[in-house]
């Protein structure tokens, strides 16, 4: 069973020597075709992360976390929903 983990690792280790490509900006024309598409059908991020900050942070409990103030472990407060962040 050992040398099966053995070979596992062994074959697995060249997967993360392989070097990440740099990131080159898309075309010109694809930014402002996306743009254009943007101005018809908007993207609305609905992802709000405040039920597992508070398991994380306040151990699942709404008190411990007061969400009236700046929170900047969390990617949501109402001061910032105020402010419009």
């Amino acid at each position: 069973m050992r040398s099966v983990l053995y070979a596992i690792v062994i074959l697995a280790a060249p997967v993360g020597a392989v070097q990440a490509q740099q990131w080159t900006p898309p075309p010109a024309e694809l930014i402002e075709r996306a743009r254009r598409i943007l101005q018809s059908v908007p993207i609305i991020d609905g992802h709000n992360d405040i039920p597992s900050k508070l398991l994380e942070h306040a151990a699942g409990d709404p008190d411990k976390a007061d969400l009236s103030k700046s929170q900047p472990q969390f990617h949501t407060d109402f001061a910032r929903l105020r402010q419009g962040g």
